[in-house]
């Protein structure tokens, strides 16, 4: 369980399947990444750790990267 809570790429495509029934950022609508950008700042204001820091900050970009491709 621990590594669970841990891991972070764990917890965002089991969001992102709850949510929208697929784990991958490249299957989302231009809405649907926005909202995810609205949560990954939400997990970015919250966590205290540089490397998960880091590591969500390489998400929010790959968000932002399939939102400006689709506009």
């Amino acid at each position: 369980m621990e590594y669970y809570r841990n891991n972070f790429k764990t917890r965002l495509k089991d969001y992102l399947f709850q949510r929208y029934r697929s784990p991958h950022i490249h299957d989302l609508s231009s809405d649907q990444c926005f909202e995810v950008l609205t949560v990954l700042s939400f997990f970015l204001q919250r966590t205290q750790n540089e490397l998960k820091r880091r590591e969500i900050e390489a998400y929010i970009s790959e968000v932002s990267l399939q939102v400006s491709d689709r506009t």
